[in-house]
């Protein structure tokens, strides 16, 4: 369809995409913190908070309308964000509220695709690597650890699908303009042997699981409960939308000290990796306002029932593909 991305028209478009100083609000997994990581180190973006589709918190004097959501797809035409979700369930049956995404830079609509005709072609890859390919095409980034390939590998299962879903991947890498040699990211998948791929990967998977978090706070007291492949999530509500980890103070919230260290461990880790240094000053844990949510789901999507939801307004939305259909988060009880 395409040769390549354009990201110098994105960047005419959407100038604060390279702009300096921007608050921004992170997803929190390793795509969300490697995010956060590179445009504090290039750009001076503080951190101000986290939103996991059920829960947000974000520092109690700044307005998250006003910050950028780093990996996360924002359905509202006055919020800036950039995420890689499959959104759209048919490009021929556009929902009159579809400019809520005129803000979000969003993949795999940059490319029309939607879940009706394109689901087996949608974004295989982070929200990071797009970021790195946009600073690398502005000249704003010159290097890349050659530690970095693990966790760029490892975010979003990207090591899974180069082999699990071959020809999508070196379809978006053509398009993305990776396969260039001159790409920073050429080495994620034009040096390694699938062996080093493995033992690396290993690796940093044993890494990964020595952040395992070992209990979560309820509200009320701290739960002593080893959980496994956790070490790389910032854990900040429980399978039913309650909020954990997070400790009343003065009427705002502080992540709970253990949850807090832990965390930062695992993206102090990241950030020897990638040499993208975590600077504590740029990153918020305490006097933070706490905004609940409700997340939801609908089945056996259609047309119709497609666009009733978003006559809903949702916050947020992506289309899975399994039998959930659609998760979605509506702003009720709290709002932006």
């Amino acid at each position: 369809m395409e040769d390549s991305l354009d990201y110098q028209n994105l960047v005419e478009e959407h100038p604060w995409l390279i702009e300096r100083d921007h608050q921004c609000i992170l997803s929190p997994d390793s795509d969300g913190f490697l995010c956060g990581l590179l445009f504090s180190h290039v750009l001076g973006w503080k951190i101000r908070g986290f939103y996991d589709g059920k829960v947000l918190i974000v520092q109690r004097d700044v307005d998250p309308k006003e910050c950028v959501f780093l990996d996360l797809d924002i359905f509202r035409n006055a919020i800036k964000s950039i995420g890689h979700h499959m959104v759209l369930f048919n490009k021929n049956h556009l929902p009159p509220n579809w400019n809520n995404y005129d803000e979000c830079i969003q993949l795999n609509n940059l490319r029309g695709f939607d879940f009706n005709s394109d689901f087996r072609r949608k974004y295989p890859l982070g929200t990071i690597h797009f970021l790195i390919c946009l600073l690398d095409d502005q000249h704003m980034l010159n290097s890349l650890s050659s530690n970095s390939v693990w966790p760029l590998l490892f975010a979003d299962g990207v090591w899974n699908n180069l082999f699990g879903y071959t020809e999508n991947c070196l379809d978006w890498l053509s398009y993305m303009k990776i396969l260039n040699q001159h790409s920073l990211l050429y080495p994620l998948v034009g040096t390694e042997t699938p062996l080093g791929i493995m033992n690396g990967i290993n690796t940093f998977l044993r890494t990964r699981d020595s952040f395992n978090a070992v209990g979560f706070f309820n509200g009320t007291t701290f739960i002593n409960r080893r959980t496994s492949r956790t070490g790389d999530k910032l854990r900040i509500s429980d399978g039913a939308g309650s909020p954990i980890n997070l400790v009343a103070n003065a009427g705002s919230v502080n992540v709970h000290n253990l949850e807090r260290d832990r965390v930062v461990d695992f993206i102090s880790f990241l950030a020897t990796q990638t040499g993208w240094g975590y600077l504590p000053t740029n990153w918020v844990w305490s006097n933070l306002k706490l905004l609940r949510f409700t997340k939801d789901n609908q089945q056996s999507l259609n047309v119709n029932n497609f666009g009733n939801l978003l006559a809903h307004d949702p916050l947020s939305l992506a289309i899975t593909g399994g039998v959930r259909g659609v998760e979605y988060t509506l702003e009720t009880p709290s709002r932006l």
